[in-house]
């Protein structure tokens, strides 16, 4: 790999391979294949409606992932705590409502809110002008997940290499005050320029949508051909003091500074801080 882009990443808890064996063996009793006996053959027969429809306790590493081995030996986290991640130009992001995939694994985001007990008045401290608890638990969400994770990566690794920081907060005219922000994954079309064959955005795109996709695409194919990102308005590189962002959207703004109140409070209440501060 010569540059890397990763596209909301999150900062969830992975699983060992222990753990990820053991579910697998209760996948294949739950499926009838008789548990740690089934072979590879016979799991690969299992219709995918099926395995969907699975209930229960021990049936689902997701949406965690696997690591002990010679694809992912450790966790990311510590991997860039330790300085051991490959040296790299990075561009990393996240989308304004990344915290719609949260609701798709069955997370209601009120319920996460009335789970922070007397640390609530302090969080809506940082989420000014949101008093409905199912909206501020969204937003804390992505926050917490996706863009402090996000930040405390650019931050150990801007170290190493250059690194970019984005927010995707495109959305189209079919979305538009219905949806909370740019729901996970919307980014990926304007990536890959498929927003007017994807059939994705409920409705033909829009001279706004097309925009994005070329500013979207030309970046990164600049950035794989270069190593920078360069299109159009300047993308600043992260640094560690106060983080730059750029906001992808209609007109794309650099944000310095981005969220960085609440960004840091989490960092820190998240134990993403650096070791020994």
């Amino acid at each position: 790999f010569h540059k890397a882009v990763a596209q909301s990443a999150y900062g969830l808890p992975s699983h060992t391979r222990a753990k990820a064996v053991a579910t697998g063996v209760a996948i294949a009793s739950a499926t009838g294949l008789g548990g740690a006996g089934a072979s590879a053959t016979a799991l690969r027969q299992v219709p995918a409606e099926r395995l969907a429809a699975l209930e229960g306790q021990g049936l689902s590493l997701a949406p965690g992932f696997v690591v002990g081995d010679a694809a992912v030996p450790q966790p990311l986290l510590q991997a860039f705590q330790r300085g051991s991640q490959a040296a790299v130009p990075l561009i990393i992001g996240s989308n304004s409502d990344d915290a719609s995939v949260a609701l798709a694994f069955g997370i209601q985001p009120a319920a996460l809110v009335a789970k922070l007990g007397g640390a609530k008045t302090l969080v809506r401290r940082l989420y000014p002008g949101v008093r409905d608890d199912a909206e501020l638990g969204r937003q804390v969400a992505r926050d917490a997940v996706f863009t402090a994770f996000a930040r405390r990566i650019a931050y150990l690794h801007v170290q190493r290499a250059p690194t970019w920081r984005y927010y995707f907060n495109h959305v189209n005219h079919v979305s538009h005050g219905r949806a909370p922000g740019a729901s996970h994954g919307a980014e990926v079309p304007y990536v890959v320029g498929t927003v007017a064959s994807c059939q994705c955005l409920g409705a033909p795109p829009r001279a706004a949508d097309t925009a994005v996709e070329q500013r979207m695409g030309n970046r990164w194919v600049a950035f794989a051909r270069t190593g920078k990102p360069d299109s159009g308005v300047a993308w600043s590189v992260d640094d560690r003091v106060r983080g730059n962002v750029l906001e992808i959207a209609a007109n794309d703004t650099p944000r310095p500074g981005f969220m960085s109140a609440r960004i840091n409070t989490m960092i820190t209440g998240l134990n993403l801080a650096p070791k020994g501060r």
